[in-house]
């Protein structure tokens, strides 16, 4: 009898996950749809700040410390850190003898930031705001940095996937070239995995979304397979395979093959 039960427990307890998944798919398409790019990025960056100092510090990943020592130059090289959070690889690069400057979106994780950079400075910047400053002129929170040159580019962890927009993930690359002519860009991010419940429920999502949508005048959006949504991160793009070598083409530079299998990462050179 008692196995019986566990057996219906297990059997009930798989059918509950996955409708949670599904469930997690409607909201992932509705938004995705619903909101604008410019509010999916406010919505991303409110969660980040109203974290700020909440969670325990990030340890440095054993691949990143790898490749800070097979990829950057040696100490004292000036290297720009973006998407910086709370500063895990400024404290780091300045441990080490660098001299670093960064900057990021979330004024509270700014703060904190500052608080291990040294002699560097944060700026309370984001992606758009990069790519602004540095390719049209624009004066903003990352207008400080046009004109510098840096021996090495690190984008945050995973934050790349933060740039929703396929044309401003090339814009950000191409101004990270700008600043860093011959230095090496480090980017990571996420990758899309095969979730059929994820990916019906986004889908349905999307469908509920559309008179929403046309209401707000909101004319396009990245596929539903291509976002994630979720408490921690807000919403990310999730990679294809192909994405990461495109964009290093777009830019003219050349991807390095880097193990990426313990956290998906590339290198442009």
């Amino acid at each position: 009898m008692l196995a019986r039960v566990a057996r219906g427990y297990l059997q009930a307890g798989g059918w509950l996950g996955r409708a949670r998944a599904a469930a997690h798919g409607v909201a992932t398409g509705f938004f995705a749809r619903a909101l604008s790019l410019e509010e999916q990025g406010q919505v991303s960056i409110a969660i980040y700040q109203a974290a700020a100092g909440r969670r325990p510090a990030r340890a440095l990943a054993a691949w990143e410390i790898a490749w800070f020592e097979r990829r950057l130059p040696a100490p004292p090289a000036r290297i720009l850190v973006a998407a910086a959070g709370e500063g895990p690889e400024v404290r780091h690069l300045v441990e080490r003898g660098h001299r670093v400057d960064a900057f990021e979106p979330a004024p509270g994780a700014a703060l904190r930031c500052r608080g291990v950079i040294g002699a560097g400075e944060v700026h309370v910047a984001r992606y758009e705001d990069l790519t602004r400053a540095i390719l049209d002129g624009e004066g903003n929170g990352a207008a400080p940095l046009r004109g510098r040159r840096y021996d090495a580019i690190l984008l945050g962890w995973g934050s790349l996937s933060h740039v929703l927009d396929a044309d401003e993930r090339r814009r950000v690359l191409a101004a990270c070239t700008l600043l860093s002519p011959s230095g090496p860009i480090l980017a990571s991010f996420l990758t899309s995995e095969a979730n059929r419940a994820l990916d019906l429920g986004a889908s349905a999502g999307r469908l509920l979304a559309a008179p929403v949508a046309h209401l707000r005048h909101q004319s396009s959006a990245p596929p539903a397979e291509a976002t994630a949504f979720g408490a921690w991160f807000g919403f990310i793009h999730l990679f294809a395979p192909f994405e990461m070598r495109q964009l290093a083409d777009s830019v003219g530079r050349r991807l390095l093959d880097d193990d990426a299998t313990s956290y998906p990462h590339a290198t442009l050179v």
